[in-house]
């Protein structure tokens, strides 16, 4: 679904992807590569599968969109607890199938440059300007994630959270690129505009 920010075309994706066509560049945010290994690595008994599932998903959507590019804006990884040899392993090898990629350092990223480079990310600071857009992790102008940002949808007595883009003429936030998250409930002023992605659809709320 096309959307226009800061003067440039982009296209949201159900797979919770923003291709950008002017620069040929897939856009995700907050990945968290590692975090149900970390919540298994403190005792709580995550399934496994969640990360190949995710990794098989980036690759799918870079192919997809023939992307050229892959930019990250933060929070590539969950936390060093859970980037065991098996993890590191698994990720090696799925970037192998990911174009050229840089990440912008998240909160969750810190002191973890040199793994991330390894797995042939450069490291970009925040903010980076392309093109006259600004790439963020933190809610900064620009676009940007950290928020993982969700929707209420109503329907009568019914109601659901969903995730979303969620944009105005300052920002343009991203939804969280994992599905094992919770997020912030997005605000619905007169300049918000909101594209929720309900499973494999993505719909304009406002």
């Amino acid at each position: 679904m096309e959307l226009n920010f800061a003067g440039h075309q982009f296209i949201a994706l159900p797979q919770r992807g923003l291709f950008w066509p002017a620069q040929q560049a897939l856009l995700v945010a907050d990945l968290h590569w590692g975090k149900d290994s970390t919540f298994r690595a403190h005792g709580i008994p995550v399934s496994r599968g969640l990360l190949s599932d995710e990794l098989e998903r980036l690759i799918q959507l870079c192919r997809s969109t023939n992307a050229q590019h892959l930019w990250v804006l933060g929070d590539l990884c969950h936390s060093r607890d859970g980037l065991d040899d098996q993890v590191c392993g698994l990720i090696h090898e799925a970037c192998q199938d990911l174009p050229p990629r840089a990440l912008i350092e998240g909160n969750h990223d810190r002191h973890l440059q040199r793994q991330v480079e390894a797995w042939g990310f450069d490291w970009w600071p925040e903010p980076t300007r392309i093109d006259g857009v600004a790439l963020n992790h933190h809610p900064l102008p620009g676009i940007h994630g950290h928020l993982h940002p969700t929707f209420w949808v109503k329907q009568g007595r019914e109601r659901v959270r969903l995730p979303c883009f969620h944009y105005n003429h300052e920002r343009l936030v991203l939804p969280a690129f994992t599905g094992f998250s919770n997020g912030v409930v997005m605000p619905q002023g007169a300049n918000d505009k909101a594209i929720v992605i309900a499973g494999t659809q993505l719909f304009r709320a406002c």
